[in-house]
């Protein structure tokens, strides 16, 4: 892993892949992203609903009483193609309940790489279990209802593991799993943020024409879709290294 900090806020974690996946994984990623690229249309309508539920907070419940299909259908796809990635990717992760639960929770995390090395080595990985921790994973940041995005209060009945240790393979995994856990909601922070631009920029403007000006930045659009179709092709990559593994034993 090599752990790169963008600010006192933010910490970025890049993938060795060479470390972790197959020798050709960058034309198996492309091939992936380009399979994935037959729901545009599907992720456009999506987007559109995360701008609308910024504009409205009440649009998806509206959309979910009159069964709108246009969006509700495009949502599911969406949202169906990331629960399977999370499964491919626990598949092949034995983690506990606890730290699932708590990776799906919490919308924010930290990666430490320089916290009490000399104890981490005698420590086992949270996950794993097995010996030589590399990393300090912390979660933070409010739960939120998923398809709302609105804050909810953190569900006490639920075992949560806010700060766990890691190997270097399981905080991979880790950070892959929650980057894909909080898409949704990253992208209606991401489309949050947009409308606040355009509002701030233009305050005469109107909730639809903001929404048709944002829809209308295809390049926008198209960066969004393809920093989300890495992700799901990261999963399908790593599923595909770990047969390798286990055919060439």
């Amino acid at each position: 892993l090599n752990f790169v900090v963008q600010s006192h806020k933010e910490t970025i974690v890049e993938f060795m892949r060479s470390e972790l996946l197959a020798d050709d994984t960058e034309q198996f990623i492309e091939k992936i992203m380009e399979d994935y690229l037959r729901y545009r249309d599907n992720f456009e309508i999506y987007i559109q609903t995360m701008i609308s539920q910024v504009l409205d907070p009440s649009f998806f419940l509206e959309i979910t009483r009159e069964k709108d299909e246009y969006f509700l259908g495009s949502v599911r796809i969406i949202d169906s193609i990331m629960d399977n990635c999370k499964r491919k990717l626990l598949s092949i992760t034995p983690w506990t309940r606890s730290i699932i639960v708590s990776i799906e929770t919490y919308p924010k995390c930290h990666v430490f790489t320089e916290w009490g090395q000399n104890n981490l080595t005698q420590k086992n990985c949270g996950g794993c279990h097995q010996p030589g921790i590399s990393v300090r994973f912390l979660l933070f940041g409010n739960p939120y209802h998923a398809n709302t995005m609105q804050p909810v209060p953190v569900d006490t009945r639920l075992a949560c593991e806010k700060d766990i240790l890691l190997c270097r393979i399981c905080a991979a995994r880790a950070d892959i799993f929650h980057k894909i856990a909080h898409e949704k909601y990253n992208l209606y922070i991401h489309c949050s943020s947009r409308v606040g631009e355009q509002q701030q920029e233009y305050p005469g403007k109107s909730s639809t024409e903001i929404l048709n000006d944002l829809l209308a930045e295809h390049n926008w659009v198209d960066e969004l879709f393809r920093n989300m179709r890495n992700s799901w092709a990261e999963v399908e990559s790593l599923e595909r290294q770990k047969r390798f593994r286990e055919v060439s034993q």
